[in-house]
C-alpha cells in the first residue's frame, strides 16, 4: 500500500480517538453521562449506586437541576426524607418550573407539619393548572393533617372528579369522611376505591379496616380475605386477618394464619415473629417461649427476637435464664 493511502486509512480512527478524548473531558458531556448512568441504576433499583452517579454530576455542575431532582427521588426511595427535602429545595430554587419537584416538596412539607408552606406550593401549581389532581390531593392531605376536615373533603372530592379511576383518592376521601363521623359516605368512598381498582390490596384493606372499626366483623373478614387472595405474599393483610379472628375469639384459625406466614414470607421479621407474638398476646406464654427460642436459634442476629425472648422468660418468672 502506498504511504498516502495508508495515511488515509488511519485518519478516521485518529478522528474517532480525538472525539472520544474530547467527550471524556467535556464537563457538559460528563455530567449528562453521570445523570444517565444514575437513571439506569435508579430504574434497576440500585439506589446507592444511583446516589453516587447523581452526586458525580452535581460535583461537575452544582447548579444541575435535573441531577438534584433525580437525587431527591432516589433519597425518597431510600426513605431518607431529610436529604430528599434538601435536594428538592435546591431543585425548586434552580428550576422553579419543575411542577413535580414542587409537589414532591409540598408532600414532604405536609409530613413535617409545614402546612402553610405546602398549601402555598399546591395553590401556586393550581393557579397555573387548575386540573392538577395531585396538587388538590396534597392540599387535601395538608388540611387533613391540620384537622381542617371541611376543606380536606372539598379538595379530595376535586381529585376524584378529575381522576375518577384512582383508588387512592377514594381511600383518602373515605378516611376523611370517617374522621368527620360521616360513616355512610365513608363506606361509599371505600367501596368505590375497590371498584376503581379491584386488584388493589390497600383498597380492600381500607374497606376491611372500616368494617372492623364499626364492629362489622364478618364483612371485615370477607374483605381482608379478598385482600390476601390478591397477593399471596402480602404480610399486612394476613396480620390484620389474624387480628380479626382473634377479636372473634377464633384463636385456632388465627394461629393457622400466623403460622402460615412463616412459610409465605420467611424473611420478613413481621411475618416470622407473628406466631410468637400471637402466643404472647393471647397469654399462651409457654408456646410463646418455645417459638421465641426457635427463632433465636434460627436468627441469632435479630436483636428484637432476643429481647422478646428475655421478656417472655421474665413473664414466666425464669429470671436466671433471662439474665443469661
Amino acid at each position: 500500500m502506498a504511504p498516502a493511502a495508508h495515511s488515509r486509512t488511519k485518519l478516521p480512527w485518529i478522528l474517532v480517538a480525538v472525539t472520544l478524548a474530547a467527550c471524556s473531558t467535556d464537563p457538559t458531556q460528563r455530567k449528562i453521562t453521570y445523570l444517565n448512568d444514575g437513571m439506569n441504576s435508579f430504574h434497576a433499583g440500585k439506589y446507592q449506586e444511583a446516589v453516587i452517579q447523581f452526586r458525580n454530576a452535581i460535583q461537575i455542575d452544582p447548579r444541575y437541576a435535573a441531577a438534584h431532582y433525580q437525587l431527591a427521588r432516589t433519597y425518597q426511595s431510600l426513605a431518607n426524607t431529610e436529604q430528599a427535602y434538601r435536594e428538592l429545595t435546591e431543585t425548586v430554587a434552580l428550576d422553579p418550573g419543575n411542577t413535580d419537584a414542587q409537589l414532591d416538596l409540598a408532600h414532604l412539607m405536609t409530613g413535617r407539619r409545614q402546612f402553610q408552606q405546602a398549601q402555598s406550593i399546591a395553590r401556586k401549581v393550581l393557579a397555573a393548572n387548575p386540573g392538577n389532581a395531585r396538587a388538590h390531593a396534597i392540599l387535601g392531605a395538608s388540611y387533613t393533617a391540620a384537622h381542617d376536615l371541611t376543606n380536606a373533603i372539598a379538595e379530595i372530592r376535586k381529585t376524584v372528579e378529575i381522576d375518577p379511576k384512582r383508588a387512592e383518592s377514594y381511600m383518602a376521601l373515605g378516611s376523611v369522611y370517617f374522621a368527620a363521623g360521616r360513616l355512610t359516605e365513608a363506606e361509599d368512598a371505600y367501596r368505590k376505591a375497590t371498584s376503581a381498582d379491584p386488584k388493589s390490596v390497600p383498597a380492600r384493606m381500607a374497606l376491611s379496616e372500616f368494617y372492623f372499626a364499626g364492629r362489622r366483623t364478618a364483612e371485615a373478614e370477607t374483605e381482608m380475605r379478598a385482600a390476601c387472595d390478591l397477593d399471596s405474599h402480602a404480610v399486612a393483610p394476613r396480620l390484620f386477618l389474624g387480628r380479626i379472628l382473634v377479636a372473634a375469639n377464633r384463636l385456632a384459625e388465627a394461629e393457622k394464619v400466623y403460622s402460615n406466614l412463616k412459610t409465605v414470607v420467611p424473611d420478613d421479621p413481621q411475618a416470622y415473629q407473628a406466631l410468637a407474638l400471637f402466643y404472647s398476646t393471647t397469654n399462651q406464654k409457654d408456646k410463646a417461649l418455645t417459638e421465641f427460642q426457635s427463632l433465636v436459634s434460627a436468627r441469632p442476629k435479630d436483636v428484637s427476637v432476643k429481647a422478646s425472648l428475655v421478656e417472655t422468660l421474665l413473664d414466666l418468672g425464669r429470671i436466671d435464664e433471662a439474665a443469661s
